[in-house]
């Protein structure tokens, strides 16, 4: 009967407590109960429900589980938990009087701050994951999560990552071992940067406890994205931890970053870590979010070593070695090498940087992690060669720079000496730089002057300046530098000798010349940099010419974003004519190369000349231009208003001048640019020379390469002379045919014609420059011995007709194609031309048949009247007179006494038929 009442009893109880355990009052004061127990226990803001609860399994579930709080620096963190169930087994606790408690949770949401090393939620896992203080000992033997979204961000760095995982903890044997499995993951940068994403992979980790504390073991195979390396991007972490020691590896996926091997092992608790790593430096620069355009290319290889003692004292050991750096478009190649060592708060750094072809620096420094500072020094260990500057070098330990510092300050101080190769003549060039919070000061010192920079920092409005001076004082350059409001405002003002010194090294010559530029730019965020340009007061010498500049202005916009430069209302006045631009474009590449350029100019009876050979007004329209994956350009029409030639235009070395003058040096950085250039002449050019007076004719095409031209087209000689000692020849034809793919052998055609007394002459030139024929005629027919001396001396009658006709024809082509004509007629015709018409001709044949040696004295008076004077120097005979008188082109009358002093008359007339 008890028994009965007994077993009636507690089937009582047990429908009780299941009915009970349905009741909305009962299941309020448990979510009571574990809330203040969480909040006690946990130190955190926590609100859940009870969906049930189970007495006999026993068992709870609870839903919308939100537990917030901060860390001890204040940063906050929070999970929360759509559904989480936990509870143990009667059976387990009966019969090993231990607690085994289970937990399930779905849906869950976790947000923590990072801050440096550490994550806010950090601390309270560890207290969540601590046994519960119970009057039996318990232990966890399956915690499992199905969906877990976790978000961590660090507001310093600007850094986010985000997870999607799930898990199973479960409690084998000795060991716990818990599984996650990542099915997602991304980490974001600022600006909502995308850094790595499709992170996935499995790890598993187990726990086990000895005698010596917890061991634990790990093992990871994962697979994440790098979206910088595009097609490259896939990499590999993978890697095993056995309880005292391990090894990892990462890589991507064409091995350009490989991390391989990390080895770890742990003596006495001590941790050491050995690590090489061999790197693309492309692929570190994408993942430091450095431009493409920098376009650095090489390798870099890394070891290290590392080691903490028991106070948590660090002491490691890096080697980095890069070999073959190169930048785009820089001819240098470069290898570096540094050594870091860091005992106990210690840093010390050595190295070397070698730029092949200019020579190698070291380094070696030191930093204080306790003292927060550290010293720096820099110098040359073998001689630098100037690229830019010609038999001047750097000897070693010529070039020091020590730099001393802290996080708040920093002091440096430079200097440079360079040596000329052959008259050891040496240079120096020293300074130094102040650092302080939001200021930058520095100032150095050259043979030839000084300069002064100071920059504000972190305050608005604020205002830098940068200062040069020459030795006696007077400002080289002024640069100042003004913020208002967001907007930047530089204004530069530069005297021309700074501009000239910067030219001389660059294109290779010396620019003469005076004048100010001053540059007023506005700079805005996110907006193109806008800068106006003025030369005032100038005269600047022009290469090559007389002319010169004497002002200048043009509005200039910059755009980064694109590349891209405009250049709008360009003139340029010189002190004879102008030149003016009334909108430019210019794109560059990536690399900072020139890609895209339409650059149209137009000039204005501007004045130009070679030496003193040749000066022109000249006039017209040119247009450079570049395609991409096409060679620069330049092509139009030039209009030569007005000009004078000084030298002979049939002169092989004035052509070679002229070609030679045009491959300017302004063009040397286009060795491929092409041209599509004409030039006219709008007025005959005026040729005068010593020999040829005359006027030209210019058409000329250039085309093809501007230092391999092919050019085609003539210059035609209208009227002019041919200057001989006696009697011009008049031109009238004349010709120079430019043949292509012939430039410095162009085609001449030349006839001058003039009658002198009684013949018709005739001079013709046919051929090329190098390749010519001369040829005189005369009606009445004359030898070409006695042509000349009828261009020499007026007379054809045996004067000199053995010898010097015969000399002066041989040199008459030197006197036509020389480039100095004036020197060959001093030598050749000046001694016919003598201020008086008296000429001794000596004669050595005998037409009287008495022989002896006979002489003649010619006397010119007029072109109509001469007489002739000979005497026998052999015989006593008396001279013989002879007086002649054209009285027209057909008609002579001729006088004579002979040496019998016998006087007699003759009258010549010709007829033609």
């Amino acid at each position: 009967m008890i028994l009965r009442i007994l077993s009636s009893l507690l089937v009582a109880v047990c429908v009780l407590l299941g009915v009970v355990t349905q009741d909305n009052l009962v299941r309020q004061h448990i979510a009571a109960s574990c809330r203040d127990m969480l909040e006690s226990t946990l130190g955190c803001q926590v609100s859940l429900r009870v969906r049930s609860c189970n007495f006999f399994i026993p068992e709870v579930e609870l839903e919308d589980v939100r537990l917030a709080g901060t860390d001890d620096q204040g940063n906050p963190w929070q999970w929360r938990c759509k559904r989480y169930r936990a509870g143990f087994s009667w059976a387990h606790v009966l019969s090993f009087g231990m607690i085994d408690f289970f937990g399930e949770a779905d849906d869950v949401h976790i947000y923590s701050v990072a801050h440096g090393q550490s994550i806010a939620i950090a601390g309270h896992i560890q207290k969540l994951l601590a046994p519960p203080a119970l009057p039996l000992p318990s232990f966890l033997k399956m915690f499992a999560i199905h969906r877990a979204q976790i978000l961590m961000c660090d507001p310093v760095r600007n850094i986010s990552v985000s997870t999607s995982l799930k898990s199973m903890s479960r409690k084998i044997h000795d060991r716990f071992r818990t599984t996650v499995y990542v099915t997602d993951g991304s980490i974001h940068s600022s600006h909502n940067v995308e850094r790595c994403s499709r992170m996935r992979g499995t790890f598993t980790c187990d726990l086990k406890d000895t005698l010596d504390g917890p061991r634990c073991a790990l093992k990871c195979d994962s697979y994440f994205y790098m979206p910088q390396w595009r097609d490259h991007g896939g990499c590999f972490v993978s890697g095993v931890w056995e309880w005292d020691h391990g090894r990892f590896s990462l890589y991507n996926a064409d091995h350009s970053c490989a991390i391989d091997p990390v080895v770890i092992t742990l003596d006495n608790g001590r941790p050491h870590v050995r690590a090489q790593a061999r790197v693309q430096l492309e692929s570190v620069l994408d993942i430091c979010n450095v431009p493409s355009a920098a376009g650095v290319a090489g390798s870099a290889s890394l070891s290290f070593t590392g080691t903490c003692d028991e106070q948590g004292r660090v002491a490691c050991d890096l080697d980095v070695a890069c070999e073959d750096v190169t930048v785009a478009h820089s001819p240098y190649r470069a290898s570096c090498t540094l050594s870091c060592a860091k005992r106990n708060d210690d840093i010390k750094a050595m190295g070397t940087v070698r730029l092949h072809g200019v020579g190698e620096c070291s380094l070696r420094g030191r930093w204080d992690h306790t003292q927060k500072n550290g010293e720096c020094l820099i110098h040359n260990s073998t001689a630098l060669e100037l690229p830019s500057v010609r038999h001047w070098k750097i000897l070693p330990h010529d070039f020091r720079v020590s730099l001393v510092g802290s996080l708040d300050r920093a002091d440096a101080q430079y200097a440079v000496q360079c040596t000329h190769l052959f008259t050891h003549e040496t240079a120096c060039h020293e300074g130094l730089m102040l650092a302080r919070p939001g200021e930058i000061q520095a100032q150095g010192w050259w043979k030839q002057g000084y300069y002064q920079a100071h920059v504000q920092r972190g305050t608005q409005p604020h205002s830098d300046t940068l200062v040069c001076f020459k030795d006696d004082g007077s400002e080289l350059l002024r640069i100042k530098h003004d913020v208002h409001d967001a907007q930047s405002y530089v204004a530069a003002v530069i005297q021309f000798p700074l501009i000239r010194a910067f030219m001389g090294q660059m294109l290779g010559y010396d620019v003469q010349g005076d004048g100010t530029v001053k540059i007023g730019m506005r700079i805005g965020n996110n907006t193109p940099l806008m800068a106006d340009v003025l030369l005032t007061d100038a005269a600047i010498r022009l290469p090559q010419t007389y002319n010169f500049v004497d002002g200048m202005r043009a509005h200039v916009s910059y755009d980064s974003t694109q590349r891209k430069v405009l250049i709008d209302d360009f003139i340029c006045s010189l002190h004879t004519g102008r030149v003016g631009c009334a909108h430019a474009a210019i794109y560059f590449d990536p690399y900072g190369a020139l890609s895209y350029a339409s650059v149209p100019f137009v000039f204005d009876r501007c004045l130009l000349n070679m030496q003193h050979d040749l000066f022109a007004m000249v006039s017209g329209a040119l247009l450079f231009c570049k395609h991409p994956q096409a060679p620069a350009q330049l092509s139009g029409s030039i209009t030569i208003d007005r000009a004078q030639l000084k030298e002979n235009p049939l002169s092989h070395v004035l052509q070679k001048r002229l070609f030679e003058a045009a491959q300017s040096n302004l063009f040397k950085q286009y060795p491929d640019l092409m041209c599509d250039v004409a030039i006219e002449s709008k007025e005959p050019v005026r040729i005068d020379t010593s020999f040829m007076q005359t006027r030209a004719h210019v058409d000329v095409h250039i085309a093809r390469s501007i230092f391999d031209p092919r050019v085609s087209g003539n210059i035609k000689l209208s009227g002019g002379t041919l200057t001989f000692p006696y009697k011009p020849l008049l031109i009238s034809r004349g010709s120079i045919q430019l043949v292509p793919d012939q430039l410095n052998d162009p085609l001449v055609d030349l006839v001058a014609k003039n009658r002198i007394k009684k013949f018709d002459v005739t001079l013709c030139v046919s051929g090329s420059l190098t390749n010519h024929e001369i040829h005189l005629s005369a009606s009445p027919t004359l030898s070409d011995e006695q042509i000349m001396a009828l261009l020499l001396v007026g007379s054809h009658d045996e004067s000199l007709n053995a010898m010097m006709p015969a000399l002066v024809m041989n040199n008459l082509k030197n006197v036509l194609f020389s480039t100095n004509q004036s020197t060959h007629l001093e030598r050749w015709f000046k001694s016919f031309t003598k201020p008086f018409s008296i000429t001794l001709v000596p004669s050595f044949s005998d037409q009287s048949g008495r022989g002896g040696l006979r002489g003649a004295v010619e006397i010119d008076v007029n072109d109509r009247l001469k007489a002739i004077i000979q005497k026998n120097f052999s015989l006593s005979e008396d001279t013989r007179f002879e007086v002649e008188y054209t009285l027209s082109d057909d008609i002579t009358i001729r006088g004579i006494r002979d040496e019998r002093r016998d006087f007699g008359g003759e009258v010549e007339m010709r007829w033609k038929f």
